[in-house]
């Protein structure tokens, strides 16, 4: 979470007072900025699981309440609404009624039997309401007014529950339907796609940094050329050694030019070095993060596969004839004054198409497929199989000089102390990360330039070992090492901003002004 959280809004948000982390924030400035959507719906399903988990029995009657709830609004009859209920269903005989309006208002046999047959129509009481489930349902469903009542209790005892709560209004300050507003709150508020925001800004030195690339890149070509990379080719398919490489994947969000340069960095492999037990060991335990991303993937694309036939199933269901009687209680409501017309237009429209056939786009499974149509295109450029053990450095080498023909190589690690035959790191352990010239910062100069007079702050160019993931990895690696030589887990992560970010002040005191008045 600190690793999505730094990548999405810490590296390409505007300089703030406060930190972009919620946590923090929530200590320092109450109107500090909110977490990324993608942090806030992680946290914030993982705090219901908890609550699920915490309180079984609480959450398992919420449920059964929600089912009961809609087994009695499907079998409602269409005018079910508009029948009134004889004051007389509410005793057990009309002998009882009789005597009841009789010695509480004090009136004669026939006043109080014309009484006990007049009609009202529930909408206030609780107990009116058991009543008139019993006369109007069109299936005689046996629900008793304690029943109802309990039914109504737990739905209540939710109302003010802090994790739906809070889950509930952080998705409704989003418009989903809105590809801009999506974007921004996964950015914390900052679309960093947005080419207007980096109008008037300007690389110096742009024709000395064009004429150094084009000298590296010569150098590479020599190396190349010059170095016996195994690569071959089987059965039509591309090896770097036995490394398979990855055919050309329709990566859409990825075809502008910056954007490009992050493809071995979501696709590229990540070796490690030397081949043996410990490092074998070692990659199997870096390869977990990704193993739950892949089963992610395949989770969203099961969805996608599945989603038309289950809002199929849901039209066929109880759910669709229970909403449709519930817009038309809503409406009475409205008209009694119980509930504001917006908020009955509001769920009123919802209702009507939630559970509507899939041919319809704006019904319940088909709106959140558009959302995971769109996470399948990004995650099919993904590479989550990405940790492959060589036997030493040399080979690392001669790998990553292929793998970086075809973009497809992040990094490599390099253990020092550790020979074919070890079983367990050394108390002391040393290790190199060997990332690609281009993804890390150049090491020319010591210190910036007297010329350059704006702030550091292309993500893309000025923070490279952050957002390259240089660093990311490092702590990755750091938290392995740790877990093994304590035998404790730590749940930590890097959390990296630049501050203060965006934020460049420059002091325009004529100095030479000091002078002339000594």
């Amino acid at each position: 979470m600190p690793f999505v959280q730094s990548y999405l809004c810490s590296f390409t948000n505007p300089c703030y007072e406060t930190p972009t982390t919620g946590d923090d924030t929530a200590k320092i400035n109450s109107d500090g900025r909110k977490q990324s959507l993608i942090v806030t719906i992680a946290r914030g399903i993982a705090e219901m699981y908890v609550a699920i988990g915490s309180e079984p029995i609480k959450w398992a009657n919420l449920s059964n309440s929600i089912i009961s709830l809609v087994d009695i609004f499907a079998h409602f009859t269409p005018h079910a609404f508009q029948k009134p209920i004889p004051l007389v269903s509410f005793f057990n005989s009309t002998k009882e009624a009789v005597g009841f309006f009789k010695s509480t208002l004090n009136i004669n046999d026939e006043l109080s039997v014309n009484l006990s047959h007049a009609r009202i129509t529930p909408l206030y009481a609780l107990e009116i309401i058991g009543k008139w489930l019993k006369f109007t349902l069109a299936n005689n469903i046996n629900m008793e007014y304690e029943e109802l009542l309990e039914i109504f209790n737990t739905l209540r005892s939710f109302q003010n529950d802090q994790v739906i709560r809070k889950f509930i209004s952080f998705l409704s300050i989003v418009d989903f339907s809105n590809y801009t507003s999506v974007i921004n709150a996964i950015h914390c508020g900052n679309n960093p796609y947005d080419q207007s925001s980096h109008e008037g800004k300007s690389i110096p030195d742009a024709t000395t940094t064009a004429a150094y690339n084009v000298d590296r890149d010569k150098i590479y070509d020599f190396l190349r050329r010059l170095t016996p990379r195994h690569s071959g080719q089987h059965k039509k398919k591309q090896f770097c050694g036995l490394i398979p490489i990855h055919s050309e994947r329709n990566c859409s969000f990825l075809e502008g030019a910056a954007l490009s340069q992050l493809m071995p960095l979501i696709n590229g492999y990540i070796l490690l070095a030397p081949a043996s037990p410990t490092v074998d060991a070692f990659a199997e335990k870096m390869s977990v993060p990704l193993r739950w991303a892949s089963l992610l993937q395949s989770s969203i694309i099961d969805f996608n596969r599945l989603a038309p036939p289950l809002q199929d199933a849901l039209f066929e269901s109880k759910l669709r004839p229970a909403s449709q009687n519930i817009i038309q209680l809503l409406k009475l409501l409205e008209k009694s004054g119980i509930l504001s017309s917006n908020f009955v237009a509001f769920l009123s429209s919802a209702l009507s198409d939630m559970f509507n056939l899939s041919s319809h786009s704006s019904s319940l499974l088909m709106r959140v497929r558009f959302i995971t149509l769109k996470l399948e295109e990004i995650l099919q450029c993904f590479s989550f199989d990405r940790f492959v053990v060589v036997s030493n450095e040399e080979e690392m080498i001669d790998r990553a000089l292929c793998l970086m023909d075809h973009k497809q190589y992040m990094a490599g690690i390099v253990f020092l102390q550790i020979n074919e035959n070890s079983t367990n790191f050394p108390p002391v352990i040393t290790y190199k990360i060997r990332y690609p010239p281009d993804y890390i910062d150049s090491t020319r100069d010591l210190m910036d330039s007297f010329g350059r007079q704006i702030s550091r702050d292309n993500y893309l160019i000025d923070l490279k070992y952050l957002t390259s993931g240089f660093s990311f990895l490092q702590e990755a690696i750091d938290k392995i090492l740790i877990e093994n030589a304590t035998g404790r887990k730590y749940s930590t992560g890097l959390f990296a901003q630049q501050e203060p970010y965006k934020c460049a002040e420059i002091d325009k005191y004529d100095f030479k002004l000091y002078h002339c008045i000594n």
